[in-house]
């Protein structure tokens, strides 16, 4: 049998090609394509955690809650029966099964977690063939932004300035030479992540294609995503990142998380997209491409007959970076949302206590409100007032009333 396994990398499409096979488990297994459940219905991430090493934690070895170590190997032993049986339950119709995960890509950093993978397929499979998108370095970058803000953090850079040229994540030569180590050169797969390679301009049709499958045969296709946040959005969501952290001494603040999904929801469909984009200027993305100019001028040569498979074209930049910024509308707007939210959570008996083990409304309309005291003063004002119904007496809140009445009244 025949694994075809998709390692990203990150931003190159991925959500796309994995909603794909997921919507079309079924269709695709009549044609004796399987994809796999147990690593995750859509992203096939566990298989990418089980693989790394056990000292690396991540967000989802937290999220998971395996930062104990007896708990985390419990936790291995269980994914790989379950995984093992997944494999041995899919009989002689299958001919071949795709893996699907951007996690390959950015957590088995190293040759022994990239061994671990081909050691626990091996035994299922006699052909294991290797695919991977390569994206432009900053372009990768700039795209990563609006995850990293996403998730929690709150970097002021676009282009972090502590990246090193053999970082795992931007280093493709070190990545093809070490999937190429341990599977064979003449198994792994490498795709430049530009429109005019990939077959028919897109890279799900690449991919099918890459996988022996005719995508004209009867498939769903599902809704392609703009992944990108808007500009106000990326604006609102550092400095919200700022306030509510993602996690607390190691674990993942769930009222933080829940909120912050909430926001970016009733946000990316708002309809409010003006104001410059967050973009670092034309220079910062050159020096940036040109950090890692070693590593792919020997990716070129030794994987690519020579040929430079990225544009030297950087003129999407702007000459001086944009810092982005925040229409008052849309603040307005943001500030509605997290009210709302407060009072869904209230409502709900059930979570209730959940709000209660975290800040509580008072404290997180108070610290949205403190946030946006001196770029927003009638919206923090707003906020603020919102908050003195949960604390009334809070001396914060109260004196922040105070002074933004006062400069209000001053400047009106």
């Amino acid at each position: 049998m025949k694994a075809i396994v998709h390692i990203g990398t990150e931003k190159t499409g991925t959500s796309t090609i994995q909603e794909f096979f997921n919507l079309n488990r079924a269709r695709l297994m009549k044609i004796g394509v399987a994809y796999l459940k147990s690593p995750g219905p859509i992203n096939n991430r566990k298989l990418a955690t089980y693989c790394m090493r056990d000292d690396f934690i991540d967000d989802h070895i937290k999220q998971l809650g395996l930062l104990d170590h007896e708990r985390r190997q419990e936790w291995k032993r269980e994914f790989l029966a379950e995984f093992q049986g997944e494999i041995q339950g899919l009989g002689s119709g299958a001919q071949s099964v795709v893996i699907s995960s951007e996690h390959f890509h950015s957590r088995l950093r190293g040759r022994d977690e990239v061994q671990n993978l081909k050691e626990i397929l091996e035994p299922y499979f006699d052909d294991i063939q290797i695919v991977v998108y390569l994206r432009r370095q900053d372009e990768l970058a700039v795209s990563h932004y609006s995850t990293h803000l996403k998730t929690g953090k709150f970097r002021d850079e676009v282009l972090d300035s502590r990246v090193s040229a053999d970082n795992s994540y931007f280093d493709y030569y070190g990545l093809a030479k070490k999937w190429s180590e341990v599977f064979g050169f003449e198994n792994v797969t490498l795709r430049p992540f530009v429109k005019e390679r990939l077959e028919r301009g897109d890279v799900l049709e690449d991919f099918l294609s890459q996988c022996d499958i005719d995508s004209r045969i009867g498939f769903k296709f599902p809704e392609r995503k703009n992944e990108t946040l808007s500009a106000p959005l990326q604006k609102f969501l550092r400095a919200f990142n700022q306030a509510f952290p993602r996690y607390q001494d190691n674990r993942e603040d769930l009222l933080s998380r829940d909120l912050r999904n909430f926001l970016i929801q009733g946000l990316s469909g708002s309809g409010i997209t003006g104001g410059e984009k967050v973009l670092p200027s034309r220079a910062q993305a050159l020096e940036f491409y040109q950090r890692f100019s070693d590593g792919n001028n020997r990716l070129f040569d030794e994987f690519f007959n020579g040929e430079s498979i990225f544009s030297g074209d950087f003129s999407r930049y702007p000459i001086e970076p944009q810092v982005g910024s925040l229409p008052e509308d849309f603040l307005a707007q943001a500030l509605k949302l997290v009210a709302s939210y407060i009072n869904l959570k209230l409502i709900n008996e059930v979570d209730v206590k959940t709000v209660k083990r975290s800040a509580g409304p008072g404290l997180m309309l108070r610290d949205v409100g403190l946030m946006f005291k001196d770029s927003q003063p009638e919206v923090a004002l707003c906020l603020l007032r919102e908050a003195s119904k949960y604390r009334p007496n809070g001396p914060k809140i109260l004196a922040a009333i105070e002074e933004l009445e006062e400069r209000i009244g001053q400047s009106s």
